[in-house]
């Protein structure tokens, strides 16, 4: 139940009246969304919880009696409007994730190190073949892709000096020039390594890869612990 959209209704107070594991959008009228990861029951229906400021809450009695007053079917004496009936269908891609992060790392080496995965925060293994604990990331499918990554550093020696650290993506053991970011971190000052979202096109069997190196050989440059993550997201056209 994990990493769902909830659909809900902003004239009950924000009632969920939906799920999906897509995008509602285009939203239909009077209605809104939110992705969260929340467990709900599957025997309880959604109007007994809201959205409220981000999260998901239970629902009050007055807001769930209102709903429920509004949603019954009309009876054969109520006035109805016949009309035509609208349908909303999502009209966005849909995406398939990895997101991953990592403990402390050591960077100081200029030929570079494998930053390692230890911990999955969302793997769709439809699409990546992963183990959390290893390096490298197996492309399941070829397609077109959006890579992102933040590593934040920080200062692991005496004195002042300064490092120089580089960050790239390997494919199949070979630097990628389009996805290389650095960043130089001074003592008692941390510094982060930022990639957005850069598309490449991944061919099915491609081996994925995070690599650190120190620009000006060893200078005691480390990752911040669970700080770093690495993000790659398989875009359907």
């Amino acid at each position: 139940m994990a990493f769902e959209y909830f659909l809900y209704r902003t004239d009950f107070n924000n009632t969920l009246v939906d799920r999906s594991d897509t995008s509602f959008a285009p939203l239909p009228p009077n209605t809104g969304q939110i992705f969260i990861d929340y467990f709900i029951p599957e025997i309880q229906p959604l109007y007994l919880y809201r959205e409220s400021g981000g999260t998901i809450v239970i629902n009050d009695d007055a807001t769930i009696k209102a709903y429920l007053n509004a949603t019954i079917p009309p009876t054969e004496d109520d006035y109805t409007t016949v009309g035509d009936l609208t349908g909303y269908t999502a009209a966005t891609a849909t995406k398939r994730i990895l997101l991953v992060n990592n403990t402390i790392q050591d960077l100081n080496t200029i030929a570079g190190v494998n930053i390692q995965w230890d911990i999955i925060l969302r793997q769709d293994s439809d699409y990546f073949g992963f183990t959390a604990g290893t390096d490298t990331i197996e492309i399941l499918e070829t397609g077109a892709y959006d890579v992102a990554m933040s590593v934040p550093m920080d200062y692991a020696g005496g004195g002042n000096q300064i490092n120089n650290v580089g960050i790239t993506l390997l494919i199949n053991g070979v630097t990628d020039v389009d996805t290389y970011i650095s960043a130089t971190v001074n003592k008692d000052r941390q510094q982060t390594a930022t990639l957005a979202g850069v598309q490449h096109d991944f061919t099915a069997g491609d081996l994925v890869q995070v690599e650190g190196y120190s620009l000006n050989g060893a200078t005691q440059a480390v990752t911040v612990a669970g700080s770093v993550w690495f993000q790659i997201t398989k875009v359907n056209a």
